[in-house]
């Protein structure tokens, strides 16, 4: 867990086999969101003549999201966010 936390990672428990098959899976599919997300924001920046406007640019990628009622993927265990960095793993991982 210290190690995810000093590297921006994510601490998964190994003791039940399927947790870790289930965030492999989930984690794929949180990249492939966010990969058609950027694909999105990409093509309407394409689209654009002139100067980039970002606030418009992030309007309109919202709608078109919000029309196509666009779901995220986000890591889970146990139906719940992963849990964050515990207080000892903060305190083993300030030691490096």
């Amino acid at each position: 867990m210290a190690l995810a936390h000093i590297s921006g990672g994510q601490f998964i428990p190994f003791n039940q086999l399927q947790k870790l098959i289930d965030a492999i899976i989930d984690g794929v599919k949180e990249e492939l969101s966010l990969q058609r997300f950027s694909s999105d924001v990409q093509a309407e920046i394409q689209a654009r003549d002139g100067p980039i406007d970002k606030a418009q640019i992030a309007l309109s990628v919202y709608f078109k999201l919000a029309r196509s009622r666009t779901q995220t993927m986000h890591l889970l265990l146990n139906s719940k966010p992963l849990n964050g960095t515990t207080s000892s793993a903060k305190a083993i991982a300030a030691t490096r």
